[in-house]
């Protein structure tokens, strides 16, 4: 679930609310967007080589 996504979805949601109904709220949603960015560029970059360290393959004749 940590690489799926869902987590970036539900911060999102949540900072989109507290953007309409805290007065700290656009810092909320900012800090987040950053933070989500952040993640999805880093994680991504090193995903492909931890698993090829890792001997994850896929099946023959499955389209990559």
């Amino acid at each position: 679930m940590w690489y799926s996504g869902l987590r970036g979805a539900m911060a999102y949601a949540l900072a989109l609310q507290a953007a309409t109904k805290l007065e700290t709220g656009p810092i909320i949603l900012l800090d987040t967007l950053i933070y989500s960015v952040f993640t999805i560029i880093i994680q991504a970059s090193f995903l492909n080589p931890i698993l090829n360290k890792a001997g994850v393959v896929s099946k023959p004749g499955e389209k990559k």
